[in-house]
């Protein structure tokens, strides 16, 4: 009897003694994130102490009935003793909302998306940053509840290696990557320092922090700086434009696999176009822009990048890539469907959103023959589709930074500091319709050889869409 009481109290002390080792923890810097299955999604987190803590996830503040340990992932560029992941969640379903706790920190809660068509909008943004206009730009996101997930290509914190400037964007931003899963590509300011290997550079502060594994494993890349993912019957592919930029070279080993996952990507929808309409490229520069070096003191590399033009551009157009969106200029430029520099009928539009507020660029080059327009904002793009997938449309929304002016880098956190909840002005800057290029791509019947008609050859189309 004794000995059954003495097992029964030291069980009583293990568990007091997990319960209070969570309660202690301090979990900071909370992000969701999908795998690239359906129905999956995992956590990543700072914390305060080397035993990793529990997700607890459910329906409601009552019922977080699923609980899975966290693992430790990296210790680089990060807040001591590291950042921390959970094993994939699987089997959640698709349009429900679930709540969620990672120790004893605040309850959040997120909403899967649907892998296949549905309706959805997609915020898209990128160079952020923490200070210029980039509070204006949180505040305008949080306040958006029509958004189901965020997409950044590239430029996430400019801390370029100081360790203490992302963990001030990854608390700022907590609110929002804790609420919709959250996708990422590198930017030329992710790298941790520009003189180290690129791969090391890559794999300090970016690595991290953004878990992006299972989308590469799951989306067969051998490496996880690109991957792609479906949400909402879009096929989303993300291309790495930084580091080692032979990589997106033909032959080298980005390159066939952009062009083995858009093969894919183009062959189901020609077997299921109803499920899966469209394909989307998100990278860091820009194919097509109308910046030019010499119009930016502190930079040479703006502008149109033609080394990826030239690698790129022809995969996309062969297998049916309907957008493209970048960053890396710090404006809003809008280009007409266009292969080969040229405006043409069933060519691809690029978009440029780097508009996310860290410095907008107010000075630009000439205008671009294949431009439709362009403008200094600070303000994010929709990505949107209607319930039958049939209509693809970017939204580009405009952000006041009233009472702010652009060139005060510092004045919007001030101000937001004084008034944490203070609503921006919002308003819609462009919208644009994206037209269809599924039948760019129609493959031969089984055995009969090659994959593809080839391309269109240009032809002018007009200049404003």
């Amino acid at each position: 009897m004794m000995a059954a009481l003495a097992g029964l109290c030291l069980a009583v002390l293990a568990l007091a003694g997990k319960i209070s080792a969570q309660n202690s923890l301090q979990v900071s810097q909370v992000q969701v994130s999908l795998t690239g299955n359906p129905g999956e999604a995992v956590f990543s987190w700072i914390q305060n102490s080397n035993t990793p803590a529990t997700v607890f996830l459910g329906s409601s503040q009552t019922n977080l009935d699923i609980q899975v340990p966290g693992e430790f992932r990296s210790d680089a560029e990060t807040l001591t003793p590291g950042s921390f992941s959970c094993r994939a969640i699987k089997q959640l379903v698709e349009g429900t909302t679930y709540l969620y706790r990672i120790g004893a920190a605040s309850i959040h809660n997120f909403t899967v998306p649907a892998s296949t068509t549905s309706a959805i909008n997609i915020a898209i943004v990128g160079d952020v940053g923490v200070y210029w206009t980039a509070p204006f730009l949180r505040q305008a996101l949080l306040q958006d509840s029509s958004l189901q997930a965020l997409i950044i290509p590239g430029d996430m914190s400019y801390a370029d290696g100081r360790t203490e400037h992302w963990d001030k964007f990854m608390t700022r931003m907590e609110p929002l990557f804790s609420r919709m899963p959250l996708f990422v590509c590198p930017g030329n300011h992710e790298t941790t320092d520009e003189h180290t290997a690129w791969e090391d550079a890559f794999y300090g502060a970016y690595r991290s922090r953004f878990n992006t594994d299972l989308l590469a494993t799951n989306s067969r890349s051998p490496s996880p700086l690109f991957y792609s993912f479906d949400l909402a019957g879009i096929h989303f592919v993300t291309v790495n434009t930084e580091g080692d930029r032979s990589s997106f070279e033909p032959g080298q080993e980005q390159y066939l696999w952009v062009e083995e996952d858009l093969e894919r990507a183009a062959r189901r929808r020609a077997a299921q176009p109803a499920a899966y309409p469209w394909i989307v490229v998100f990278e860091h520069r820009a194919m097509y822009s109308s910046t030019v070096a010499e119009d930016y003191m502190h930079s040479g590399n703006h502008g149109n990048d033609f080394k990826l033009r030239e690698a790129l551009e022809p995969l996309y157009v062969k297998y049916g890539v309907d957008l493209v969106v970048c960053g890396h200029d710090h404006v809003y430029e809008r280009h007409v469907p266009t292969i080969a520099n040229v405006p043409t009928e069933g060519g691809i539009p690029h978009i440029q959103i780097g508009t996310g507020g860290h410095n907008i660029h107010w000075i630009f080059g000439k205008e671009a023959p294949t431009m439709a327009r362009r403008d200094a904002v600070t303000g994010y793009g929709v990505i949107s589709t209607t319930a039958d997938g049939q209509q693809l449309k970017l939204t580009m929304k405009k952000v006041a930074n009233d009472p702010c002016p652009p060139g005060d880098n510092l004045c919007s956190f001030s101000y937001f500091s004084m008034h944490p909840s203070a609503a921006p002005a919002v308003s819609v800057l462009d919208e644009y319709v994206v037209p269809p290029r599924r039948a760019a791509f129609i493959p031969e019947a089984e055995g009969t050889g090659g994959p593809t008609s080839p391309p269109p050859a240009p032809t002018s189309a007009p200049a404003a869409m």
